[in-house]
């Protein structure tokens, strides 16, 4: 990564990141047992006698790896002291560029990125932007939180056609704060 200082009031910062785990502590997920019955029978699908399927067992284990990597970004503005107060604005957000996983040590890697799969969802970006006004003992900031959308997981069925109901698509969205203070002393806040 790298950090630049164009002026006293500017920063900007960008790091790449690459990681990859393996032996990742998860549950299998019912439609990846589901899906692949031979692999599972018996050790994840418990069946009846006339060969129903009774029980689908979801434990947590060590399971397969992950490979991922994105780019954290980061702009800081501090304006100067005016009569108005001292103004402020950042950035911080995460792209993410690839995440793979492979849901067992039996599977092949599947991409998350933008899906819930499994027990999680990873949104390609995230950020948080915040305005900020400092004026003697009073401070504001408005802060905004995003995510993107991502298609989510969809394990129904239709009961009248047996066949699997579409995913759905989640749309992107965003959390405001305000917060404020007031400082009575350097003691009290």
């Amino acid at each position: 990564g790298a950090v630049f200082e164009p002026t006293r009031q500017v920063s900007v910062a960008v790091d790449y990141w690459h990681i990859g785990v393996k032996d990742v502590i998860s549950t299998l997920g019912e439609e990846i047992i589901i899906n692949n019955p031979q692999a599972y029978d018996g050790s994840y699908i418990q069946r009846d006698s006339d060969g129903f399927i009774t029980n689908v067992l979801l434990k947590k284990e060590n399971q397969g790896k992950l490979k991922t990597q994105g780019l954290d970004i980061g702009l800081d503005w501090k304006g100067d002291a005016s009569a108005a107060g001292r103004f402020s604005a950042s950035l911080n957000g995460t792209l993410v560029l690839k995440y793979d996983r492979q849901f067992g040590p039996k599977e092949a890697y599947r991409s998350n990125l933008g899906r819930f799969l499994n027990d999680q969802v990873v949104q390609r970006w995230r950020h948080r932007l915040s305005f900020g006004l400092d004026r003697g003992p009073l401070s504001l900031t408005l802060s905004n939180q995003y995510s993107s959308g991502y298609t989510d997981q969809n394990t129904t069925y239709d009961p009248a056609s047996d066949q699997l109901l579409p995913s759905r698509k989640v749309a992107a969205y965003s959390l405001w704060d305000l917060t404020g203070s007031w400082a009575l002393s350097k003691q009290l806040k």
